[in-house]
């Protein structure tokens, strides 16, 4: 097909989390009559699905500790990126994550590019980089964003924020993180048997997430303490990250350490929030929480304390879930007390979970991704 385009994505790695997830679900359902895809990785970590036509590059740069060596990595990387982009010539390149999207921008004017350039910022750059060297990529990305041909942004917060950079408004595009409900919905069904948490009729409440500052799940180790005080029940957090070890010595001082499995990295998380009763999001903020509609898609209530505009918006209180106001340990632990101990209420919210999930539907929507991309 002579008019397909070349497609560039470029993001860090493809290990776990919501924006790689956004990606392999994109490289699936993207029309390949329009396009040819190529994927640009900083590591060859790869735990979601790719398939099989998409070619990838791998930089083969592991990330260092030591600040001499990131700053040479930075630089070859934007080299070693400039170099594919020259090889390639691609008509779109499509970048996730703040990194990615500094080093795309600056790969293009080494090269000389000119492909139009997309960038996808799915986190608030004010929130994440405020300490130490990281307060250099802020400084960056709002020197370099106006660069760009189009910037996506997940949710209008992020939009806000980018406008209130400088970014000119016209250039950037509100899209929503879509979920594959069909697929979700045959993985959901899979059997847990990794674990016996869901074996002897106790209420799971699980949460989904990277192990760090922005997840704040001390909060809902205090908050499901409290439950434990009113009903017996299990926590269940998948995800790995930096503070596992802090978390578990916090579950070891509120001594609940038969309660609560840390079952780490899940390719299929599904199968475990399908199964449990509650899911739970404590995060201190978010962009777009890309697990909110999966769980949604898993037929599970959402719990959610108020962390941005963004969450008031995929949660109807009341409807598909609740809103816990502020980061209250005891009004987190209410509102999980109150529905598992009622299971109409439950039920009723579960329904209404589903559908809601209808509404971020990658199928449904992944023509607005297209109409920015081609």
């Amino acid at each position: 097909m002579p008019n397909r385009k070349k497609i560039v994505f470029v993001i860090p790695n493809m290990a776990g989390g919501g924006a790689e997830r956004a990606v392999s679900n994109l490289l699936k359902y993207l029309d390949r009559g329009k396009g040819e895809l190529y994927l640009v990785l900083y590591e060859k970590k790869v735990r979601y699905d790719i398939p099989a036509d998409v070619r990838i590059f791998s930089l083969n740069m592991s990330p260092s500790r030591n600040i001499f060596i990131k700053i040479y990595n930075y630089i070859l990387r934007i080299f070693k990126i400039s170099t594919i982009f020259r090889d390639i010539k691609p008509d779109t390149v499509i970048s996730f994550l703040t990194d990615a999207n500094v080093s795309v921008i600056l790969a293009g004017f080494l090269a000389f590019s000119k492909s139009r350039l997309v960038i996808s910022e799915r986190n608030s750059i004010s929130a994440v980089y405020n300490a130490g060297y990281q307060r250099i990529k802020k400084v960056l990305a709002k020197f370099l964003y106006k660069y760009a041909d189009r910037i996506i942004a997940v949710s209008e917060d992020i939009s806000g924020e980018l406008i209130g950079y400088g970014i000119d408004k016209g250039k950037i595009t509100v899209i929503y993180n879509m979920v594959d409900c069909k697929h979700i919905a045959v993985l959901s069904k899979e059997e847990v048997t990794e674990t016996d948490i869901f074996s002897g009729g106790l209420p799971v409440i699980a949460a989904a997430g990277s192990l760090t500052k922005q997840k704040n799940y001390g909060l809902l180790l205090k908050a499901f303490k409290i439950v434990l005080d009113n009903i017996d029940a299990k926590l269940l957090i998948l995800g790995e990250g930096p503070l596992l070890s802090e978390l578990k010595g916090q579950v070891r001082t509120l001594q609940i350490e038969k309660k609560v499995i840390f079952a780490g990295f899940q390719k299929n998380p599904f199968k475990y929030i399908s199964k449990s009763d509650v899911f739970v999001i404590t995060s201190l903020w978010e962009g777009f929480p890309n697990v909110l509609p999966e769980a949604f898609a898993c037929g599970t209530p959402v719990i959610c304390v108020d962390c941005g505009n963004i969450c008031r918006r995929l949660i109807k209180d009341k409807v598909n879930g609740f809103i816990v106001p502020g980061h209250d340990d005891k009004s987190l632990a209410e509102s999980i007390i109150r529905l598992l101990k009622d299971r109409v209420l439950l039920k009723e919210l579960a329904g209404g979970a589903v559908a809601a999930a209808g509404e971020y539907d990658i199928e449904k929507r992944i023509f607005r991704y297209e109409k920015v991309i081609f």
